[in-house]
């Protein structure tokens, strides 16, 4: 295809997808989001201005061999899966990084901790002053 032709394909993309207020482009990513739950407004502002980056890379990517709509429809959803993955991956640090509310109670749970896990393995626990001595409990 020539440059001309290109262009004019891309022109004609941009107000296919783009007239009425982004209403297909909407639509595509509303497809795609149908199998997530519990996605708040701005979750999905989020993904649609995510969408719109998408469309601009694919816009200069395109070949004109291919269907537009449908390489498009790809790379969104390749996109949209790998953001709902990092925001997953966000949540799961966040979770392994919190301390439990037991920990906070200090020595008494150190001990049962301790005092548990010495006992499945049938040895007497050492403990000196409330602080665990050699034992690789993680409370300490």
């Amino acid at each position: 295809m020539g440059s001309a032709d290109m262009a004019s394909l891309q022109e004609s993309m941009l107000e296919d997808y783009y007239s009425d207020n982004a209403r297909k482009l909407h639509k595509v990513v509303d497809g795609i989001l149908v199998r997530f739950g519990g996605l708040s407004d701005k979750d999905m502002d989020d993904f649609y201005s995510l969408a719109n980056e998408v469309f601009v890379d694919v816009m200069k990517r395109h070949d004109g061999e291919r269907s537009f709509d449908g390489f498009l429809y790809a790379c969104l959803t390749n996109k949209i899966m790998t953001e709902i993955t990092r925001r997953n991956r966000e949540k799961r640090r966040a979770d392994r990084l919190s301390a439990s509310l037991d920990a906070a109670v200090g020595n008494a749970v150190c001990w049962k901790r301790c005092h548990r896990i010495l006992t499945r393995l049938r040895k007497r626990p050492k403990h000196r002053e409330g602080n665990c001595i050699r034992i690789k409990c993680g409370c300490t």
